[in-house]
């Protein structure tokens, strides 16, 4: 895990971030049919396959956009607000990031997606820090999706609430959406390229066959000349063969 503290107020929220994932995160519960609410994440953290940087929402896009550079598998940007706009903001910015493969799961205060996991699970742990603060994860749309399609056949989403299925069924609607705009794009492109070669290879045969046609009106005309000298040779002849006989006869 990479991570980069700069006051005593980081370095506490970093442990709990800690806390929170082995105690909650990583419990296995009877409401997601024996597993864990989030069985990625200790696994994630044990390999230091998570990042956390402490910045703002201007912070979590330039994660986005450098996203190309990143070695962690998920990044965890801390944000100092508790707006609820948070939440809204995060899945504005997913509809656009689905075309980068890229998703953001946001951790509001008093502002979660209620999954309908008993409370007393996700209390039943000691915070370290009375100072409120959110969390937006970052990671690969394509991984998320892979993971809860996984989870779906475990039987993981059986107990889970309409909001928050709602929530998971928009998300993978907008990685299918994303992925056959993708893939849309993708036709079009082929099909410009291979319209592009087909007329540079109409264009050599064209060249070819001009060529081809240049030549042979070349052979035509000076085989035209040719019979042309030739029949006029030719009548030249006759006539003076005609004039002879006349001359012979008169004789």
């Amino acid at each position: 895990m990479t991570q980069y503290l700069k006051t005593k107020k980081e370095v506490v929220i970093l442990e709990e971030i800690k806390r929170w994932i082995q105690y909650v995160l990583n419990v296995p519960s009877d409401h997601f049919n024996g597993l864990p609410p989030c069985p990625y994440a200790m696994s994630a953290w044990v390999n230091n396959d998570v990042k956390i940087i402490f910045g703002s929402r201007d912070d979590v896009l330039k994660v986005c956009d450098e996203w190309e550079t990143q070695e962690s598998s998920i990044v965890i940007v801390v944000i100092d607000e508790t707006q609820k706009e948070l939440s809204g903001w995060c899945e504005e910015q997913n509809d656009d990031l689905a075309h980068e493969n890229l998703t953001l799961m946001s951790f509001v205060p008093d502002d979660a997606i209620d999954t309908g996991q008993p409370e007393e699970e996700m209390t039943n742990w000691e915070p370290l820090t009375e100072e409120e603060y959110s969390m937006v994860f970052v990671q690969e749309l394509t991984d998320l999706e892979t993971a809860s399609a996984h989870l779906m056949s475990k039987g993981y989403y059986k107990n889970c609430t309409e909001q928050f299925m709602k929530y998971v069924n928009t998300r993978a609607e907008r990685a299918t959406h994303a992925f056959e705009e993708e893939n849309d794009e993708e036709e079009v492109s082929n099909e410009a390229s291979n319209e592009k070669a087909c007329y540079e290879k109409e264009a050599q045969q064209e060249e070819v066959i001009y060529g081809k046609k240049e030549e042979a009106r070349f052979v035509r005309e000076h085989s035209c000349k040719t019979e042309t000298h030739q029949g006029g040779q030719r009548r030249k002849d006759a006539e003076t063969g005609k004039q002879g006989s006349a001359d012979e006869q008169s004789v």
